[in-house]
């Protein structure tokens, strides 16, 4: 009997943390679009989940779980306009229907790109394929204003059909910072280099995250370049593996 009270707190804080677990799985899947990409500090995790009464090994597997769980429920940026997708080959025909016409340009950046402009020729599109994807498949984009891109031969821009460029979150040039946080959430890393503000947004815990496993890529991220608070570029897509 002796043993059998013993136990019985221990039981009772078991259902406690699973069903806080669930209930924060809960939350994160029902928040905003607006709140898609914003990850809680392992602090914040702790406060939630009261992770005070675990032994120090389940305090850090509850935390690294609840981390994934908010990852997880969030749909993260693949596309330009609802047309043209990540590390998706068919899609570029959509997108731009002369695929045959688009050659990749080497130099201007880490890996070849194509280069697309919008109709009124003052916004780029740079896709980027790296060494061994498929053709036509593209594992990051970025978009900026083409007054900022140099080096770049006016033959090789594909002249698209689009009024601008955006992701499915409506991230696009322009923004305010205060706008992206309101889009993607305060969980981002900030620098200021040469007078311009970058926020970088990431994901790379491969061995938690199923979006990363999905497409079999390194890690995940989203770059945005804002000067006198406007964003004036956004790179996202997949690390180079």
């Amino acid at each position: 009997m002796e043993e059998a009270a013993g136990e019985s707190p221990m039981l009772m804080n078991k259902l406690m943390i699973i069903h806080i677990l669930f209930a924060v799985l809960m939350t994160g899947c029902q928040s905003s679009q607006r709140e898609k990409i914003k990850s809680p500090s392992d602090d914040n995790i702790s406060h939630v989940l009261d992770t005070s009464q675990l032994p120090v090994k389940d305090t850090e597997i509850a935390i690294k779980k609840t981390r994934a769980e908010y990852t997880e429920s969030v749909q993260l940026d693949t596309t330009i306009n609802q047309k043209l997708l990540l590390e998706n080959p068919p899609s570029l025909k959509k997108f731009y229907a002369k695929v045959e016409t688009v050659d990749l340009v080497g130099k201007i950046r880490s890996s070849p790109v194509a280069v697309f402009s919008n109709t009124g020729n003052d916004e780029y599109l740079l896709a980027y394929q790296y060494e061994g994807n498929a053709q036509s498949s593209f594992s990051c984009f970025e978009i900026g204003y083409i007054k900022d891109l140099k080096g770049i031969d006016e033959s090789k821009v594909n002249h698209s059909g689009e009024k601008s460029f955006r992701t499915e979150s409506n991230l696009q040039l322009g923004l305010s910072l205060a706008d992206i946080v309101k889009i993607k959430g305060n969980g981002f890393k900030k620098k200021r280099v040469n007078g311009e503000t970058i926020l970088n947004y990431r994901i790379d815990d491969f061995a938690t995250s199923t979006f990363l496993k999905k497409y079999n890529m390194p890690g995940y991220f989203i770059e945005l370049v804002s000067k006198e608070d406007k964003v004036v570029k956004i790179v996202f897509g997949f690390d180079y593996p």
